[in-house]
């Protein structure tokens, strides 16, 4: 199977999964919150065993939830509404607050160019490739650290604004770089690995790019190429 039929596949049954995801995870809460009741008739809530496994049930609902979300993002790529729009601007005004907050225990530092960054892309498919780009720099590096952001054209004179971000953290291993933009592959403990699956699929349907460079021990740097609107406005 060729990668495009596999990622349709994957698609397919993604359409699917959200929802019986939701059901199972609230099946399976009520089910834990019926036990500690039972067990705690029986003064038994304080067990260490028990304790020890709601942490880990805990855990892993926690993950197929946020599997869950992913997965839904996808809807997103089957909706695309590609329209011109101020990329510095969306940065600006809804990048790096949601950054401030969904990462207060790291630093920001935010440069732009001065040349044209009005492109023609899905605003809202935009802004989850940006998010998970950031939140992957976030994840490859230790707290207060500082991850970088930058939008300017393209050096090479193509039609191209580049969104940058880059990391000074522990890297991707190597055996990861290979797949890493296949589904369920990641680089951290605690992903899912559809975030640059997502990513992937986005921009190559909206007609822009993603490139990861990464080395282990240094840090990691994503591109995210996106194409110019001819009535480009300034950054």
């Amino acid at each position: 199977m060729g990668e495009k039929a596999h990622n349709e596949t994957i698609l397919d049954i993604a359409r699917l999964l959200p929802h019986t995801l939701k059901n199972f995870l609230t099946g399976l809460r009520l089910s834990i919150d019926e036990l500690h009741d039972l067990l705690a008739e029986h003064n038994l809530q304080d067990h260490t065993d028990f304790q020890v496994s709601c942490s880990e049930l805990g855990k892993g609902m926690e993950r197929l939830n946020r599997l869950g979300g992913a997965l839904r993002e996808l809807f997103v790529i089957e909706e695309l509404a590609p329209e011109p729009f101020d990329l510095g601007e969306l940065l600006r005004e809804q990048i790096l607050p949601w950054f401030a907050e969904k990462h207060s225990d790291h630093f920001l530092e935010y440069t732009a160019g001065s040349a044209p960054a009005t492109v023609l892309a899905d605003k809202r498919g935009t802004e989850l490739c940006l998010q998970h780009v950031l939140s992957n720099a976030v994840a490859g590096s230790s707290g207060n650290a500082t991850v970088s952001l930058s939008v300017a054209a393209e050096e090479n004179g193509t039609s191209r604004v580049v969104v940058t971000v880059t990391d000074r953290g522990s890297g991707i291993p190597g055996h990861i770089q290979e797949r890493l933009f296949q589904p369920f592959v990641s680089g951290w403990p605690n992903g899912v690995g559809m975030g640059l699956f997502v990513t992937k699929e986005f921009m190559h349907r909206t007609g822009g790019e993603v490139q990861i460079e990464s080395e282990p021990g240094k840090g990691t740097t994503a591109r995210l190429f996106f194409p110019a609107d001819g009535d480009a406005g300034k950054i």
